[in-house]
């Protein structure tokens, strides 16, 4: 794939309607002409890709269930020290 370069982040409304007047000598930047479905079968950098997000979604899950446990023992603790305060 090519590098980004700053052009290709103009917003146009040739996206909307490519067929507008005007605009025949305008192009698209190369990451919306993409065949996503096709580059998936033929790359094996987009498995890869799907395999990262999965195991940040995995991560970020396995962090959650850490801070629920974490706050569940500090509420435990709270209302313990609360008894002894009220005893």
């Amino acid at each position: 794939y090519q590098a980004l370069e700053p052009e290709h982040l103009n917003v146009t409304t040739m996206v909307a309607n490519p067929n507008t007047h005007g605009h025949r000598h305008e192009h698209l930047a190369w990451f919306w002409t993409m065949d996503i479905p096709k580059d998936t079968c033929a790359n094996d950098w987009m498995s890869e890709f799907h395999w990262l997000r999965a195991k940040s979604q995995r991560d970020r899950c396995c962090e959650e269930v850490e801070l629920l446990q974490c706050k569940m023992s500090w509420m435990k603790n709270f209302f313990l020290h609360q008894t002894n305060c009220w005893q």
